[in-house]
């Protein structure tokens, strides 16, 4: 197995292994925040704050047309004596009618010039989306049928060098579409996994959403195994077609996940094993992004590897960067969770699943469907890495290398998760916030990442002492996670900060 489709194995397998462990062992915060809730719950049910009761009744912020529209009363009931009917209205109204309604701002949804789409209700929305599925479905299949580029008949767009440079930005986009999808739905996971547990106890639900998260990674492992026996057949044509069903498959997966939780009620007796399902089915399709990767490296001259990898790391950061800012813009507050909505999952399911679409049109357009005009630099390639592997030296490097590859990855998916869950649990913190500071801390990995880059092209710093600086700046993040009893939430933005671009840059 080549070097690079054995760091795709490993950096999935660990990433996998980090949730699912964190999904196990990650009830230490969690029940304790649980079991407080069920005791501020029970001290609410035994005696109620009738002072606020009181003050929400006299308080009056819609006016008779608007309250009738939310609560669906008549204005026999508004104008009634007792004012308390209308109130309980609103509470026992069910999402679906509320949402309907269409009222901006009532479900504090993605801000800014978006505002207005996602005000639809989810009926609505979802026809929008299943629509563009289709439309881009459509041109794909119209574009291989007639080979408006070349497609099936031909070989493709010309072998030359902008051929090259569309396929590294395919492989480029495809990263930043995978880690968008990941750093998108994962703020949201623990709020899914509560609506599925039910709002009557909390109950497992950290272990759940561990496990929400730690399903695609997972089945990433399956999916890169079965990329890497399809690679093996050097079948341009079926690489080809893998690499345009795989996105399409995607977004068909996210579709259905957002239609199952938009009819939660007739699927709420195993609505969380086809969750897991969906998650760990989307996670082996994602793995034949490996073809797409693999291509990208193999039509790159060995001079232009390097470069690559800069604008590997870039799109890595960017797609961290762009999923925590838009969940932390379309997800409800969790400081007023509402049990049994699923909203922001259905917008993240669906925006997600456009992303895809997008992407599977890309590939229609960008890979060719032939690589004979690449032979040749392919074998020059090949002989060039013949020859640096007779050394025994590089062998031993290869395991270290892949080691490190293996602890770094679970390393940096344990901080990541952790982190959010704590802000989330222990702090109070709701998605804005957390998603706004988790993107600085990504952003600030883009930065350490250019820079250590820059450093060993320009300076020709020696791999030893960047080792040594970023082990140091590991340790002092170390530090800075444990709590010595005047912790703030600043201290854990602060370690990760350093940590996880150290970690980033030395796997």
């Amino acid at each position: 197995m080549p070097r690079y489709q054995r760091g795709h194995v490993l950096a999935s397998v660990p990433l996998g292994l980090a949730l699912l462990t964190f999904a196990c062992f990650g009830g230490t915060h969690a029940d304790i925040s649980e079991a407080t809730d069920r005791e501020v719950s029970q001290q609410i049910a035994v005696k109620p704050d009738l002072a606020f009761i009181q003050k929400a009744i006299e308080f009056k912020p819609f006016d008779l047309l608007t309250l009738h529209k939310v609560a669906g009363a008549t204005p026999a009931l508004i104008q009634a004596p007792a004012p308390v009917a209308p109130l309980v209205v609103v509470q026992d109204t069910p999402h679906t009618q509320r949402e309907s309604s269409g009222i901006p701002g009532s479900h504090n949804l993605l801000r800014g010039n978006i505002r207005d789409l996602l005000v639809l209700s989810d009926a609505k929305f979802l026809q929008g989306v299943i629509g563009f599925i289709v439309v881009a479905v459509f041109t794909l299949c119209m574009n291989e049928v007639f080979g408006l580029y070349g497609g099936v008949k031909g070989h493709g767009l010309p072998m030359t060098k902008i051929q090259r440079r569309l396929l590294q930005c395919l492989a480029l986009g495809t990263l930043v579409a995978d880690v968008t999808e990941t750093s998108f739905l994962s703020p949201l996971s623990y709020d899914m996994a509560w609506s599925i547990r039910g709002c009557g106890s909390k109950d497992g639900v950290a272990t759940l959403s561990g496990f929400i998260l730690g399903s695609p990674p997972a089945g990433m492992a399956c999916g890169v195994c079965m990329a890497f026996c399809v690679s093996k057949l050097k079948d341009d044509k079926l690489s080809r077609r893998l690499m345009m069903i795989s996105p399409v498959v995607s977004a068909c997966l996210y579709i259905a996940l957002a239609g199952i939780l938009f009819f939660a009620e007739s699927w709420q007796h195993f609505l969380e094993q086809l969750v897991l399902a969906i998650f760990f089915v989307r996670g082996c399709v994602g793995g034949f992004a490996l073809l797409i990767y693999t291509l990208a490296r193999n039509v790159t001259p060995s001079a232009e590897q390097g470069f690559l990898s800069i604008w590997e790391y870039m799109a890595q950061a960017a797609g961290l960067c762009v999923g925590a800012l838009l969940s932390s813009m379309s997800g409800i507050s969790v400081e007023t969770p509402r049990c049994g909505q699923y909203h922001q999952a259905i917008r993240a399911s669906s925006f997600v699943a456009c992303l895809y679409a997008v992407l599977a049109l890309g590939a229609s357009l960008c890979v060719p469907a032939s690589m004979q005009d690449f032979q040749e630099l392919s074998e020059e390639d090949s002989e060039e890495d013949g020859d640096r592997k007779s050394d025994d030296k590089q062998k031993w490097m290869l395991c270290i290398t892949l080691l490190a590859i293996f602890m770094g990855v679970f390393s940096c998916a344990a901080v990541e998760s952790s982190s959010a869950f704590i802000l989330e649990l222990q702090y109070g913190w709701g998605p804005p916030r957390i998603g706004s500071a988790m993107a600085i801390v990504f952003a600030t990995c883009v930065f350490v990442l250019a820079l250590v880059l820059g450093l060993q092209m320009t300076l020709h710093i020696a791999d030893g002492h960047l080792i040594g600086a970023l082990s140091v700046a590991m340790m002092v993040g170390v530090g800075l996670i444990f709590d010595f009893g005047q912790s703030a939430a600043h201290q854990i933005l602060i370690a990760d900060s350093v940590l996880y671009p150290s970690l980033t840059a030395l796997t």
